[in-house]
């Protein structure tokens, strides 16, 4: 639950872009992905277009699951993975497969305790495997359904330069998995 309230901020403005777009939340691989990999994943879904999700349905928490092309993060533990093929791993209780796409700037929150917070005070935007010459984007939603801020990355060689247009008083910026020097621009 803890994570899931941290998350909000992300799975919020997928709200919004399901209801203004049709697009489901919870998305089949194939619906991301053109890959052949993607076609008999039928226990694991993309939340939004930028978290895969993998739930744990064995006992002894062995889960198989498909990583499309691309470098993947896990969420939980940092641990980088480059995609491509199947993986087979153990998990806890208090663990699951949930990886985070390549090129994503991933908004979270500093609330655990309750959902519906006011996302934009004290809200994180977090950098994924940004490749050089890549560029990411995300919006943030305030739980009235307008969005408040507009977040675009921008990585060209060894610096990272994220404009934020919008309400972004409080905003931290960090990076996963690189130490690119960071521009920041309102």
């Amino acid at each position: 639950t803890q994570l899931k309230c941290r998350l909000m901020p992300y799975l919020y403005a997928k709200a919004v872009e399901a209801h203004e777009t049709g697009i489901p939340m919870m998305r089949a691989m194939l619906l991301e992905f053109d890959d052949p990999g993607s076609e008999d994943c039928d226990r694991q879904y993309m939340l939004g277009d930028r978290l895969l999700v993998a739930p744990v349905l064995r006992e002894d928490g062995v889960v198989d699951y498909y990583l499309p092309r691309g470098r993947w993060t896990h969420l939980l533990t940092g641990e980088t993975v480059e995609g491509g093929g199947w993986f087979r791993n153990q998990y806890d209780f208090f663990s699951l497969p949930l990886f985070v796409r390549e090129n994503t700037i991933l908004a979270t929150g500093d609330t655990s305790d309750r959902p519906d917070y006011d996302y934009s005070k004290e809200l994180t935007l977090t950098l994924y495997a940004l490749a050089d010459g890549a560029t990411a984007s995300c919006r943030v939603c305030g739980t009235d359904g307008i969005p408040f801020l507009d977040a675009v990355a921008a990585r060209k060689g060894n610096t990272i330069t994220v404009t934020l247009n919008g309400k972004a008083d409080h905003v931290h910026i960090r990076q996963a998995g690189t130490d690119c020097h960071l521009e920041i621009r309102k």
